[in-house]
């Protein structure tokens, strides 16, 4: 397949297919669950991609006897916005009637005011917060040597790369990048409608040498008042996220408070993962075992995880060159 083939319409975007046929090292998010170091990833062309444990291209010899070394690069970011926004609308209207009607004998007289008048409110917030944090990656002290089966696939095959691919898939596992990510985003919105009617005044009924005065008054009021809030939410060094929406003041209070206590979780990110990587030293220029590897990764510590491209081993492209392609 040609990058024309796999060229994205939007090129900003990122393109596992894009970044393959590139042959560009990538990172992806990752969670608790364990992968193996050297594991091959196989880029499907029209289905889901996938990791082979079972496909391994290195030798499994080589694979057990590689050290495994931590190196330290703590960076982090932190990026945090707030917006509301809000709308009212109302209409008032007021008159003043009066009139006469009838003559000298029979007739009558009255005045009056009306007032009607209706209030519309609407208000929108919505607030993120951001934390990443890396201390560092966790990787092979030195490449470990392809196995005798993928060197005999390269130098033998006619077409070698696509033979290559095709068993080993185009990317390795080449190091834990470990750290955390916290994330918190909260949206709420209320509305407020509210009418009133008033109706105030007198009339008064002449009839031969009697009057009758009698008052008029009508009054009315109706309203509604909504609100909704919702939370999305997730912190990896826990492995917690909170997907959650709803209306009223129970449902309202205990979003808020998920969101607080995440919010916690994200500004004190650094010194979570620093206190979890020390629990399980993994500190600078430490080496550590592959038993460990387990551990680290279903403790959270894995953020992503940085895939190579099996085209820039020393291994794959001398195994290419002494084929003659």
């Amino acid at each position: 397949m040609s990058l024309v083939d796999v060229f994205p319409q939007d090129p900003f975007t990122p393109s596992l297919r894009y970044a393959a046929v590139q042959k560009l090292p990538i990172t992806v998010p990752w969670n608790n669950e364990s992968i193996k170091l050297g594991t091959p990833l196989i880029v499907s062309q029209t289905e889901k991609s996938t990791f082979k444990e079972e496909k391994c291209a290195f030798s499994r010899a080589s694979l057990a006897s590689s050290r495994l070394t931590f190196v330290s690069s703590a960076r982090g970011s932190v990026c945090e916005s707030a917006t509301s926004s809000a709308a009212a609308s109302s209409e008032h209207l007021n008159l003043s009637v009066q009139g006469q009607i009838g003559w000298k004998l029979l007739g009558g007289s009255g005045q009056a005011r009306y007032e009607t008048s209706v209030k519309d409110d609407k208000n929108d917030l919505k607030s993120s917060l951001r934390v990443e944090y890396r201390s560092g990656t966790l990787t092979f002290a030195h490449v470990p040597r392809l196995s005798a089966e993928a060197f005999h696939i390269l130098q033998t095959s006619p077409e070698p790369q696509q033979a290559f691919q095709k068993e080993f898939g185009e990317y390795y596992v080449g190091a834990y990048i470990l750290g955390g990510a916290n994330v918190n985003m909260v949206s709420a919105s209320s509305a407020s409608w509210s009418k009133s009617k008033d109706l105030s005044g007198s009339y008064t009924v002449n009839f031969l040498w009697s009057s009758t005065t009698k008052p008029l008054d009508d009054h009315e009021r109706s309203g509604n008042l909504f609100g909704n809030v919702a939370l999305s939410a997730y912190d990896s060094l826990d492995g917690w996220q909170e997907n959650k929406s709803g209306a009223g003041n129970t449902t309202y209070l205990d979003i808020v408070r998920s969101a607080d206590d995440n919010k916690l979780r994200g500004w004190a990110l650094a010194k979570r993962v620093t206190r979890k990587a020390k629990e399980l030293k993994v500190e600078k220029g430490s080496e550590v075992s592959w038993d460990m590897c387990d551990t680290i990764c279903k403790a959270g510590l894995v953020v992503e995880v940085l895939l190579l491209p099996y085209a820039g081993l020393r291994d794959y492209t001398s195994a290419l060159l002494s084929a003659g392609v």
